[in-house]
């Protein structure tokens, strides 16, 4: 993943909160598109990238096809403060990366051995990479939320509607 999570949802919940102090709402309206980031990852033997406005949860459904995801709920780059100050009660990382989301980062999948190279080129340009998981034979979505225990998630995210109809969506 190329980017922290959490932008988006901060100011959104301070908003339905009826505002906050302290909350930069510039941050959650305006973010920069990740040009350069996808241009390194294009250079450097990515197997597949997706954007992440509608969440991390239904990115990995829309990526997963024949294949699973097997995510490390403790490494998704959110800032737990934002919700904990919010009031919302969301126990996992996951949650808060997928619900209702609108970041524009990009989610990727890379082989193992170009994985060393991709972190030189993102670390010359001055750009952060997060290290979330893994692809897996099994079809779905785990999160490894600790202690042994995985969680299936299913397909939530943000969806879109039109006059109560659901769009764009499976």
């Amino acid at each position: 993943m190329t980017g922290e999570l959490s932008r988006f949802n901060e100011g959104f919940f301070a908003y339905k909160q009826g505002g906050a102090k302290g909350v930069d709402f510039q941050r959650m309206l305006v973010q920069k598109p990740p040009i350069e980031k996808g241009r390194i990852l294009a250079s450097s033997g990515c197997t597949s990238c997706i954007d992440l406005p509608d969440g991390l949860i239904k990115a990995l459904n829309d990526t997963a096809g024949d294949y699973g995801f097997v995510i490390d709920d403790s490494e998704i780059p959110v800032n737990m403060g934002d919700y904990k100050a919010s009031g919302m009660k969301i126990r996992y990382r996951h949650e808060m990366a997928s619900y209702p989301a609108g970041d524009i980062e990009l989610l990727f999948t890379i082989p193992e051995k170009r994985r060393g190279s991709l972190e030189e080129k993102f670390g010359y340009a001055g750009l952060k990479i997060y290290w979330i998981g893994k692809v897996v034979s099994k079809p779905g979505i785990h999160i490894d939320s600790g202690g042994g225990k995985l969680l299936e998630p299913g397909v939530a995210g943000f969806v879109h509607r039109f006059k109560g109809k659901m769009l764009f969506d499976r």
